[in-house]
């Protein structure tokens, strides 16, 4: 069999470990993107633990999108005077 080894299924109190794992890094900042390539999981499985080791802050909930958004009134349209 060839391509990357896989690591192994996560259940019980090893998962619950693992996604305490997560849920702290991705509060202390890392990216979903970032942990799954950091710990060679998958963004779903990534995204998974993160949501069941507590998401932000206990909550259960992920961060939104990251990314600038435009200003409505687009660039250099400053309404002060």
């Amino acid at each position: 069999m060839t391509g990357t080894p896989t690591e192994p299924r996560l259940h019980g109190e090893a998962r619950r470990v693992k996604a305490a794992q997560f849920a702290n890094e991705y509060n202390a900042g890392a990216s979903l993107r970032g942990l799954a390539a950091a710990h060679g999981r998958s963004y779903g499985l990534a995204r998974a633990l993160v949501i069941e080791g507590g998401g932000i802050d206990g909550g259960g909930r992920l961060r939104g999108r990251g990314g600038a958004r435009p200003s409505p009134r687009g660039p250099g349209q400053n309404t002060e005077a």
